[in-house]
């Protein structure tokens, strides 16, 4: 582990030297993005005459949940509130800070996709399931679509599950213990869940009664999800019962739609960090996640998305989550690396936000061929700048 972490400070460290090494440090300062941005034109960065010309402006859209073409950036509305704990995503808050404090993201097809699918579900209930998929290709963008349909939601009026880090579905806690039905409990693991769970949704979850009758035994015949949520939230002892009632109830419910959004979700199936009578812990032995596969399954009323990482961990990259989660059913939607029109607005979006101060042409040119259009790294050479 130690090595690991060893070169990937290196390969960091490496990134700055190779990228920010001639950047002058007034650069680096903070900057206001305007509203609006400059109308003129110019011709695309490889026009027909192979010629490098300054990228065509970007203008941020007017909607707040990014309902607009793709290609187009939006600023993420009642940021706070809907994202309390931030993105835990260390490059997209970076680029936030580096645009005076405003988060904006792109707006990408299968962010719209996923999107179209909440609207029919508000018409038509049902649950639908997607697979974020870049086919082994890292720093696509998968997670920004995720915090996109994540943003809509919440904005929208869904309830919201929200786990931006799978690993720590599987290696997150500080030990395991024996629960029910032979499963281990991860009480840390399960009480943070429903934490960053009750600081968005609580007033909604407190207008919506527990209908199963098990669960009712154990909270009252009165009883609604915000006494289900709260009572794991105050009670590590009890967090990973809880967890698993709120699951069920989640599935059968159909007061509010819901969406359950898991990052890094191949994590599922992965050898965990943990070790139990000598033995090495299996996921399937996990009750956490045991609960998310029977919300996934069972869910009445909403959508499900799950995120392929190809950085955490390695092991499996097969699709054997998507059999574990949803029985293989459901549609896959690939997240590809920047289009050239995407990766010119992108260019033309920070130059017009001050970020990139006048981006020489050559430049620009320069960190095309860098990036290979992949938006992680030309987000952080756009940092490093």
């Amino acid at each position: 582990h130690a090595r690991a972490v060893t070169m990937r400070r290196a390969a960091f460290s490496s990134a700055r030297l190779a990228f920010g090494a001639h950047c002058p440090p007034s650069c680096r300062a903070p900057v206001v993005l305007p509203r609006a941005f400059s109308s003129d034109a110019s011709a695309s960065m490889f026009g027909d005459s192979g010629e490098a010309s300054r990228p065509r402006a970007a203008t941020l859209s007017d909607s707040p949940t990014g309902e607009d073409a793709p290609g187009t950036f939006f600023e993420l509305d009642d940021y706070k509130k809907h994202f309390p704990r931030g993105l835990q995503d260390s490059d997209l808050e970076t680029m936030f800070t580096r645009l005076g404090g405003r988060p904006c993201l792109m707006v990408r097809p299968p962010a719209l996709a996923i999107i179209d699918a909440m609207r029919s579900a508000s018409s038509s209930p049902g649950a639908r399931l997607f697979y974020l998929d870049s086919d082994g290709v890292r720093g696509t963008g998968k997670t920004s679509q995720l915090l996109h349909a994540v943003h809509y939601a919440r904005h929208s009026g869904w309830l919201v599950l929200h786990i931006p880090r799978g690993r720590d579905l599987v290696s997150g806690g500080l030990w395991v213990e024996e629960g029910a039905d032979g499963l281990l409990d991860q009480p840390h693991v399960a009480q943070q869940l429903l934490r960053d769970f009750a600081a968005v949704h609580r007033a909604q979850l407190a207008k919506v009664p527990v209908s199963d009758e098990g669960v009712k035994k154990r909270y009252g015949s009165q009883a609604t999800l915000a006494d289900v949520t709260d009572a794991g939230a105050n009670d590590e002892q009890t967090a990973a019962a809880a967890f698993a009632d709120l699951s069920v109830e989640l599935a059968g419910q159909t007061t509010l739609p819901v969406l359950v959004a898991i990052d890094e979700a191949n994590c599922i199936v992965e050898p965990t960090a943990y070790h139990y009578k000598r033995e090495q812990v299996e996921p399937e032995q996990l009750s956490i996640i045991r609960a998310l596969k029977v919300l996934a399954d069972g869910l009445q009323n909403g959508v499900v998305v799950a995120a392929e990482s190809n950085s955490f961990p390695v092991a499996h990259r097969n699709g054997e989550f998507k059999q574990e989660l949803g029985g293989g059913g459901g549609q896959t939607l690939p997240v590809a690396d920047f289009t050239p029109e995407e990766y010119n607005k992108t260019l033309a979006f920070f130059d017009d936000a001050g970020v990139l101060n006048g981006l020489a042409e050559a430049e620009a040119g320069l960190m095309k061929m860098q990036t290979q259009l992949n938006p992680r790294q030309g987000l952080r050479r756009i940092i490093l700048m």
